[in-house]
């Protein structure tokens, strides 16, 4: 069907062409046929387009949900549009859109540029909401850090991760180095030494 060919394609033009033709046939779209073309905007990193759609879906009476806001949240991510990703996410708590862990870990990624205060709310609020940060809002989160230094919550993030059984990736741990050099030398040597013993190994 048009819808599914929407849904698993990775030409994000030709998947508008294909909802376009679906309209033309009066055939009208509902909040799955809405969400299977956002997932390919998205793919193609298409974030006014995705904007376009959310405006759409409102116009025609078919309420966005949290599938329809994460896609256009990582549109912009993607972007690097961290005030639409911004705006986003007022709208879905506005609109009582319920946000998940991957919309979050997507808001986390598009502010790590000298953001750290903005990745800790997040995960703050994310364990309000009893979501539980995973591997990528965790490294998410250290990226911004390491992009401020500011080690102190770097390091915090990592042993967290450690207590909760998910095993940092190098690059992950890698970040965290980097949020350690200056003051936090003498943490960075204890890391090294950590993942020398324990992985990943650098």
């Amino acid at each position: 069907s048009i819808i599914a060919a929407c849904q698993h394609c990775s030409d994000a033009a030709w998947a508008l062409d294909l909802f376009r033709e679906m309209v033309c046939r009066m055939l009208k779209p509902n909040t799955s046929s809405y969400n299977a073309l956002l997932a390919a905007c998205e793919s193609a990193t298409m974030w006014e387009e995705c904007l376009c759609l959310l405006l759409q879906m409102e116009q025609q009476k078919q309420l966005p949900d949290t599938i329809s806001y994460t896609s256009c949240i990582r549109a912009a991510a993607r972007a690097k549009q961290p005030e639409m990703v911004r705006e986003l996410l007022r709208q879905m708590q506005q609109g009582q859109v319920q946000l998940d862990v991957i919309s979050c870990s997507a808001a986390i990624s598009s502010k790590q540029s000298g953001s750290w205060g903005f990745a800790l709310d997040m995960c703050r609020s994310m364990r309000l909401m009893a979501l539980m940060p995973n591997r990528v809002t965790c490294s998410s989160c250290i990226s911004a850090c390491e992009e401020s230094e500011c080690w102190p919550w770097a390091v915090k993030l990592l042993e967290d991760m450690s207590e909760a059984s998910m095993a940092p990736e190098l690059e992950t741990c890698n970040a965290a180095l980097s949020a350690c050099q200056g003051s936090g030398w003498q943490q960075a040597l204890a890391l090294l030494d950590g993942m020398l013993e324990y992985g990943p190994y650098p």
